[in-house]
């Protein structure tokens, strides 16, 4: 009988792909908060259809254990739930998940909670109601990206110039005091400035 030598293969010995390629790659992992169990069942068929492993909340409490159990890559957080507000949950969220996109909703968005939802460390704020294919698609495209048939809106870096901008005259050109109003970090403070100037 022949014997063959064990190998430690690189390839398979039957496709000859890589066997880093036969790895089945995990699944990004979102978590969509909202106390409205019709709006909670349509974003997790949405998002399951584009790929993710979704975990659903309905309560703040249940979305602080499931944030502490699970690794996320998306966070949907609707701005006010049943036991208290998703936008204060979101600093939580972000120290959990530092590399998650995190999306804010509300049935009032306005640049007051934009600005909130910036300083507490979401990545973009959208106005509800929106169809959950629509959410999908614009989490695909990048931040505060516009979709076909929306009035053009401030962005979320509009929005941080704006305040940036604003902070900057109230302190007196100071850029220190500016960024400690505003709390944030110096360098962040200037990057929200030099967006405007990027574009001049």
């Amino acid at each position: 009988m022949k014997k063959f030598a064990c190998c430690d293969f690189t390839t398979c010995p039957f496709s000859g792909l890589p066997m880093d390629h036969m790895a089945t790659k995990p699944k990004p992992r979102a978590l969509v908060i909202d106390d409205e169990p019709q709006i909670l069942k349509r974003f997790e068929a949405a998002f399951g259809r584009a790929g993710y492993v979704v975990e659903t909340a309905s309560s703040l409490s249940d979305a602080k254990t499931l944030a502490k159990v699970h690794k996320f890559d998306l966070a949907v957080v609707d701005l006010r739930l049943s036991d208290g507000w998703g936008i204060d949950f979101v600093p939580e969220l972000r120290a959990l998940h530092p590399d998650a996109r995190i999306v804010v909703l509300s049935a009032f968005l306005g640049i007051d909670v934009t600005i909130r939802a910036i300083r507490a460390g979401a990545d973009d704020a959208v106005e509800k109601p929106i169809a959950p294919s629509e959410l999908v698609k614009r989490i695909e495209a990048g931040p505060s990206a516009k979709l076909p048939g929306q009035t053009p809106k401030r962005t979320m870096a509009d929005v941080k110039h704006e305040e940036a901008t604003k902070a900057l005259a109230d302190a007196g050109g100071n850029v220190s005091e500016a960024a400690r109003r505003l709390g944030v970090y110096r360098t962040t403070l200037l990057g929200w400035l030099k967006k405007g100037d990027d574009e001049d």
